[in-house]
């Protein structure tokens, strides 16, 4: 009878959009000891390409370049520079699947000019330039400026989801399905709750992070913040709100992107997210609880992590109180009698994780913010 109520309460916790993981930010990946950084535009993927059953690091960048970071087994990373000669114009964006079933993963790139430049495995993790990715029709297939591939398996194959985040072209993910012999066909664009996925940007990941056995989608946009849409095991998404670390919405400024990894070992995929500055942000996943990670809370803080201004928003309520605290619990900061909408600059506090608590006139809200 137990059994039976606790199936019931899981069921409806799913039916509710609430799940079992959470992420808090850690702090930024290192390699041989310091901050990782790459310049600009950080756009992160792991592999394991030499066969050692660790994830390695590979990231490109803003200058059409692939940096690659070798993990030595514990998530300590070294820099071996960039990934052989491979140079795709600007803005690369790597990665990785075994499309010609040979046990071995390819390299797939989107860059700059919107097509997709493959690099095939000679098995010993060398890789060869074999052109453009085309479609079953002999055409290259394109995807719009700074275009980003990902391939993902939701109908027994590898499917090809190409993200291009360019302003001037929306937030579209285009869908090129896997016929099983490699050979992809446009079906038109990645469709949640019965319509096309735009914005102001699109940057495509997938992972099952619900652990119930099916890829769901995360999509960075341009404005800083990752859209999440849950699969229903029949590969349809819905929009579930913006990806949450520490109880509040992640902002990382302008365009990024997120990869998830395991490799704390720990059986639960942390959360990596590549920024426009160079650096990788590390969301470690504390998902032990039932935290509704993947839902716009009642109260905006952004941004966060924040470098100095701050802004609190209420969606329907007044600000009648904030306050902030350090780590230790002391008090750093209190004001009342705030509007709508009130900024607030922590440029003077020590970098570190605050506790914020915001009274409005009907509840109080508590959440986690860093400063950097």
């Amino acid at each position: 009878m137990i059994k039976k109520v606790l199936i019931i309460v899981l069921c409806l916790l799913v039916a509710l959009g609430i799940q079992s993981q959470d992420f808090s930010y850690t702090g930024t990946l290192k390699a041989d000891g310091v901050n990782i950084d790459v310049g600009n535009r950080a756009f992160p993927t792991f592999a394991d390409i030499d066969g050692d059953s660790d994830l390695d690091l590979y990231i490109g960048e803003n200058d059409g370049y692939i940096y690659v970071f070798k993990n030595y087994g514990t998530g300590y990373f070294s820099s071996e520079g960039y990934l052989q000669t491979i140079y795709v114009g600007s803005k690369s964006s790597p990665t990785f699947a075994d499309i010609d079933c040979d046990n071995d993963l390819d390299l797939y790139i989107g860059a700059s000019e919107g097509y997709i430049y493959i690099y095939t495995n000679d098995g010993s993790g060398n890789f060869i330039s074999a052109g453009y990715l085309q479609d079953s029709d002999g055409y290259y297939i394109y995807g719009g400026p700074q275009s980003t591939p990902i391939f993902a398996d939701l109908d027994n194959d590898l499917d090809l989801y190409l993200g291009r985040w360019s302003g001037n072209y929306g937030g579209i993910i285009k869908v090129f399905i896997n016929d099983g012999n490699g050979n992809f066909s446009s079906v038109g664009f990645l469709q949640a709750d019965g319509s096309d996925i735009a914005g102001y940007g699109g940057v495509p990941e997938f992972e099952d992070i619900d652990g119930d056995n099916d890829l769901d989608l995360f999509v960075g946009t341009y404005d800083g913040y990752f859209s999440v849409y849950m699969n229903d095991g029949n590969g349809n998404f819905s929009y579930t709100g913006y990806l949450q670390a520490d109880g509040s919405d992640i902002y990382v400024e302008y365009i990024n992107k997120l990869a998830f990894a395991d490799l704390d070992n720990d059986n639960d995929p942390d959360l990596y997210i590549g920024e426009w500055f160079g650096t990788i942000l590390v969301y470690e996943n504390i998902g032990d609880s039932f935290i509704s990670s993947f839902h716009k809370s009642d109260i905006s803080v952004y941004p966060n992590p924040t470098l100095g201004i701050v802004s609190f928003e209420p969606s329907n309520e007044k600000i009648k109180k904030i306050t902030i605290s350090d780590i230790t619990g002391k008090q750093v900061f209190e004001n009342i009698n705030l509007s709508n909408i009130q900024s607030i600059d922590l440029s003077d506090f020590k970098n570190g994780i605050y506790t914020v608590s915001i009274q409005t006139e009907n509840k109080i809200y508590t959440t986690k913010i860093i400063k950097r």
